[in-house]
């Protein structure tokens, strides 16, 4: 989600991926893909980035979550971090030295 600003000043998160085209004459026009349209404050350049910001926060974020499973882990157990699964029998084991 992109987060944008009606005129009157007033915030909204816009899902990016629902937006079909984008004008700035002067002001910048959002249409989605079921025909509404919203007026925004920040300039078309903005919003592109915005855009491009969130869709590599997501492919930051899934690249994050590629993990090999143990056999028998659980996905949900692989994505905490190893502290709040220590008492698990999938946490990683220290090794003595």
């Amino acid at each position: 989600m992109i987060v944008a600003t009606r005129l009157s000043g007033s915030p909204f998160a816009i899902n990016p991926d629902l937006i079909e085209r984008i004008v700035e004459n002067p002001d910048t026009t959002i249409f989605l893909v079921d025909g509404s349209s919203h007026i925004v404050t920040e300039p078309l350049t903005r919003i592109l980035e915005l855009i491009a910001d969130a869709r590599a926060d997501v492919i930051a974020r899934a690249s994050l979550r590629r993990i090999e499973l143990s056999p028998g882990q659980r996905h949900l157990e692989a994505l905490r971090p190893a502290a709040e699964v220590h008492d698990s029998p999938f946490a990683p084991r220290q090794t003595e030295t």
